[in-house]
């Protein structure tokens, strides 16, 4: 099967990036491509989080200089069927990665964004 075939269509997604110190998280959401018999209509998204963290290692020396790079290292992931599944789950997750409620708030402010109700509103 070739390329063209395949990517018809373009990709429906939305992503939020947020980083606290030494975290990323990135919150997606996909349109879904098919829908099974039993899936409820009304959930066409999927809704993936990712955490990542920042890690610095010693890549080698050249004359006498140390070669220090940044690697992001995955320490977290899920994938939820709805909004509304990911909003009741993601509240203890972050609380493990970021201590500050403000800026715990902010992140979840952020996440509302991907509420498919949300682009209803708007038009």
């Amino acid at each position: 099967m070739k390329e063209n075939q395949v990517n018809k269509g373009k990709i429906d997604y939305q992503d939020i990036w947020f980083r606290d110190y030494e975290h990323r998280f990135m919150i997606a959401r996909f349109k879904k491509a098919f829908t099974l018999p039993t899936d409820n209509p009304k959930n066409d998204y999927l809704y993936f989080l990712y955490i990542l963290k920042d890690e610095y290692k010693v890549t080698g020396k050249e004359k006498g200089k140390t070669k220090i790079q940044r690697f992001n290292v995955m320490v977290y992931n899920q994938s939820y069927e709805s909004f509304y599944e990911m909003v009741l789950s993601i509240q203890p997750i972050l609380e493990e990665y970021i201590l500050d409620m403000g800026r715990r708030n902010k992140l979840l402010n952020l996440v509302t964004k991907l509420n498919p109700k949300y682009y209803a509103k708007a038009e």
